[in-house]
């Protein structure tokens, strides 16, 4: 499989099944959950409700394939 960015209702990044960076904030049943990808300036952003929790930059030659789950 290839790269992997995973923003998961514990509040963590997760970074091609690497250990979480942390800091986001938790989300639960209501919240809106926002992803915006930049792909001229290699970086994917995560929102909450509006506000922004975190982004990462990612390599300019990974491939996108969207995908999300409900799983709370």
């Amino acid at each position: 499989p290839g790269p992997s960015v995973l923003y998961r209702a514990e509040g963590a990044v997760h970074v091609n099944g690497s250990v979480p960076i942390t800091g986001q904030t938790t989300f639960t049943t209501g919240d809106v959950i926002g992803v915006a990808v930049d792909i001229d300036n290699t970086t994917v952003y995560f929102y909450k409700n509006g506000s922004l929790q975190g982004s990462k930059t990612f390599s300019s030659s990974d491939q996108f394939f969207p995908f999300f789950r409900h799983s709370l």
